[in-house]
């Protein structure tokens, strides 16, 4: 079959379905339009129309169709209301044209499209591809996802005797959302000497985004992100920075533009904690320091100590875990302590750390040393740990001591007695005659002092059996120079 028998078949193909071939096209329509305006923003649209080789067009009557998409709002033909068909402008090439509002054609029967109608009363078109440059505003009442679908339509042409075939490349505009600083809605502090960063946030508009201050100024030190809006570094000076702009610009042609003021506070580094000496507590009651504050730094702080408060039986705790600005020395004490110096050290939400420290008081008796837990091994038959054995330290109290065993009992052979003045050192000696299980059994030592108050402390001891020498009676006898 021949290349022109088979185009003749798809033309009277064509023909049947009621649609021209393609080859017919008198002319190609083209709309250049932004992707995307603001409800209630001006439109501005240039429709391009390419005459086909050989066809000449010297008249034309055409409509501009803006149909709204899915459930976007109509856009108004009323006149009145202007949401269509201003600012024709033709560049010269769309002779003495007037422009009118056809009322039969402006809306179709499902009145959702608007229809602009254009009727030159005379002249000639020249100077093609440009046919004119229009504007439309987008609906006030548009919401997102708003659409609308711009495409083109002839009428008649060559002063009315031809019906010209005219392909449309339509354009699709959507609504914009409105360009806006989204958060936050204040800047978190900073503190002099840590590292800060703060992500100020954008929403709509066109991305991608630039970002600048463009009134008063940053902390020295901290600067914006030109591409990410992050404010960031580290602050070199205490104070608050009042009347900030932060500009953001999208990428829209012309860029859409929007200000938000900020003030940022830069404290001071922390310096101290207070107070310098605690409220005095008793062994055996509760006890709560009351407030431990900072000086400098931006709450909430992180509270921290490498003092052995659990070995007293106390804690260092903030009040206020969220907010986190005082901490307090709590629990029950179960040991006396005197001027015992406590270091502090303080973490802020920036990260910036600063050290104090402050002296605590707790009248009553405490076992210092050794800690609770497994006491050096003994073995059956062997002096326990040396000539003098292990000794206990009680700290605090009044008068004289008394240790006992208030729980458990020592390994088999071993005695608690009590040396040194006012009996403040406890006495672990003697020799042990059994072994005991691994670990040894669990046992509490209690000191006393003269006014009944005590304090507890548990420990494990291990004895393990003698070591033992398996010999022969005798040895077998040797030959002086043999080899034995």
């Amino acid at each position: 079959m021949s290349f022109s028998h088979r185009l003749c078949q798809l033309g009277v193909l064509a023909a049947l379905l009621g649609v021209a071939p393609l080859w017919s096209q008198d002319a190609t329509a083209a709309f250049s339009c932004p992707a995307s305006a603001a409800a209630g923003a001006l439109v501005n649209c240039t429709v391009t129309l390419t005459p086909s080789n050989g066809v000449t067009i010297t008249y034309m009557d055409f409509h501009i169709i803006i149909t709204p998409n899915a459930s976007s709002a109509a856009v108004d033909g009323n006149s009145s209301n202007a949401d269509c068909c201003v600012n024709w402008a033709d560049s010269g090439n769309l002779k003495n044209n007037t422009r009118t509002i056809n009322a039969s054609t402006q809306f179709p029967p499902d009145n959702t499209d608007l229809v602009i109608y254009w009727a030159p009363s005379s002249g000639t078109i020249t100077g093609f591809p440009t046919l004119g440059t229009f504007s439309w505003f987008m609906p006030s009442a548009a919401t997102a996802p708003a659409s609308y679908t711009l495409s083109f339509q002839t009428a008649l042409a060559n002063n009315g005797n031809t019906s010209l075939n005219v392909a449309t490349n339509t354009a699709t505009v959507s609504l914009a959302t409105v360009l806006n600083i989204s958060g936050p809605a204040s800047l978190a502090a900073a503190t002099e000497g840590a590292a800060y960063s703060q992500t100020i946030v954008a929403s709509g508009g066109t991305p991608s985004y630039s970002w600048s201050v463009n009134a008063g100024s940053l902390p020295a030190g901290l600067s914006i992100g030109p591409t990410t809006g992050i404010i960031s570094g580290t602050p070199t000076a205490a104070g608050t920075f009042n009347n900030i702009t932060v500009t953001v610009k999208d990428s829209a042609n012309p860029k859409a533009s929007v200000n938000k003021t900020y003030s940022l506070l830069v404290n001071p580094p922390i310096t101290a904690v207070a107070p310098a000496t605690l409220p005095g507590g008793t062994v055996g009651s509760a006890y709560t320091s009351g407030n431990i504050s900072v000086t400098g730094g931006t709450p909430p702080y992180m509270f921290s100590t490498s003092a052995n408060l659990a070995g007293i039986g106390l804690a260092l705790t903030p009040v206020a875990p969220t907010t986190g600005t005082v901490a307090v020395i709590s629990g029950t004490p179960t040991s006396g302590v005197s001027n015992m110096s406590i270091p502090i050290t303080v973490t802020d939400a920036n990260g910036a750390t600063g050290q104090g420290s402050v002296k605590l008081t707790i009248t009553g008796i405490g076992i210092t040393s050794p800690a609770p837990g497994a006491l050096p091994n003994g073995t059956v038959g062997l002096i326990y740990d040396g000539p003098s054995g292990v000794s206990l330290t009680a700290a605090g109290g009044t008068g004289a001591v008394t240790w006992t065993i208030s729980s458990g009992l020592l390994p088999a052979g071993l005695t608690l007695g009590s040396t040194g003045n006012n009996n403040t050192t406890g006495t672990i000696t003697g020799t042990p005659t059994a072994t005991t299980t691994v670990p040894g059994p669990s046992f509490t030592v209690k000191a006393t002092d003269s006014n009944n108050i005590s304090a507890t402390a548990s420990y494990t001891i291990t004895v393990y059996a003698a070591p033992s020498l398996n010999a022969p009676a005798n040895l077998n006898p040797a030959d002086v120079g043999s080899a034995y």
